[in-house]
């Protein structure tokens, strides 16, 4: 069967219109995205109840973090955390707990700001405490540092400070000139 060259054109120009006309009505729809796309669309990317381990150069685990949630920016690259747990280990191999509310650390992971209720534990020596509301912590060097008053807590005796600069790898704690406290012996 042959097509009239008026027939071919008609049917050519059917499927020419039906063609724009689904290029419309699919290109043309707006409206909210799919569930889920907002937060993708805001972040590189996220983890949910996740724990991360770095190794030193004897291939032997120095540093574990445990949080309820990961985010990375898409625009700045940092990271957010909820609930960090990290687990530091000095040089002698004693760990180190440093938990808080939230953090941000900067994308290589060297760096970490916490805040809300910071803990900091020696598991060696559980019953002593160190809590302060912010924190900066160094993660490969192991200083961790405050300017937003710290305590030290361990039984019925309480150490009090402006500020605390402690290098965990070497088990040193440093305390501002402005400290208060009782000791029971």
């Amino acid at each position: 069967m042959t097509l009239s060259p008026l027939t071919f054109r008609v049917v050519v120009a059917v499927l020419l219109m039906l063609a724009i006309g689904g290029v419309f009505l699919f290109w043309s729809r707006t409206g909210e995205p799919p569930a889920g796309l907002e937060e993708a669309a805001t972040n590189q990317f996220y983890l949910k109840q996740f724990t991360l381990t770095g190794y030193d150069g004897g291939g032997q685990p120095n540093v574990r973090l445990e949080a309820e949630r990961l985010e990375q920016s898409s625009l700045s690259g940092d990271l957010t955390i909820t609930a960090p747990r990290f687990r530091l280990t000095d040089e002698k191999g004693g760990v180190w707990r440093l938990e808080a509310e939230s953090g941000e650390m900067d994308e290589a992971m060297i760096h970490a700001a916490l805040a809300g209720d910071v803990t900091l534990v020696f598991e060696d020596n559980p019953h002593a405490v160190m809590k302060t509301p912010r924190l900066d912590a160094e993660l490969k060097a192991r200083i961790v540092s405050t300017d937003a008053g710290v305590r030290v807590i361990q039984g019925n005796n309480h150490i009090e400070s402006v500020s605390m600069r402690a290098d965990l790898a070497r088990d040193r704690i440093s305390l501002s000139d402005s400290v208060r406290g009782v000791y029971v012996p």
